[in-house]
């Protein structure tokens, strides 16, 4: 091969990299734009199931619960008053590894994380009992796609 054909295949191949490059940024973009502010994004939901307005209520109440439980946990984060978490960062620091004390750690954050389990699942359950037989069964389907609890807990997004 001669130094122009060459040349000319690797900025073909240059080419292709960057649309692709940039088709999947804009894609994301175009995904994490709908929770982007963290608000819970329920009109999909109430679309595709479409919702009575009593169901729409609950659902929104359901959503409302999840995400003040999502601001709280975040802004103990920020503020650094997880103690916990904390904790678990310290015992990295210490000379002898105390593997006692981090199960014990760990326990408390799994007790944290049943007990949120346990209050989505009470919310949800409130919220499945207005639907009907065929509504059920479509957000049950819809449950099993992560985007349906972003939807529900309002994502994270990028600031």
């Amino acid at each position: 091969m001669n130094k122009s054909r060459i040349l000319w295949v690797v900025l073909i191949f240059s080419l292709l990299a960057n649309v692709f490059l940039l088709g999947g940024a804009l894609y994301t973009r175009h995904i994490m734009e709908g929770y982007r502010d963290g608000e819970p994004q329920v009109e999909r939901i109430v679309e595709e199931l479409d919702l009575t307005a009593p169901q729409q209520a609950k659902l929104q109440g359901v959503a409302k619960e999840m995400q003040a439980w999502r601001a709280e946990r975040n802004e103990r984060r920020e503020e650094g008053s997880d103690e916990t978490r904390e904790e678990m960062f310290a015992l990295l620091m210490v000379p002898e590894f105390d593997e006692a004390r981090l199960r014990e750690l760990l326990q408390v954050r799994h007790a944290e994380r049943n007990e949120r389990f346990v209050m989505m699942g009470r919310e949800m359950h409130g919220f499945m009992q207005t639907l009907s037989a065929e509504q059920q069964a479509k957000a049950l389907e819809m449950m099993r796609d992560r985007s349906f609890w972003r939807y529900i807990m309002g994502g994270r997004g990028r600031r």
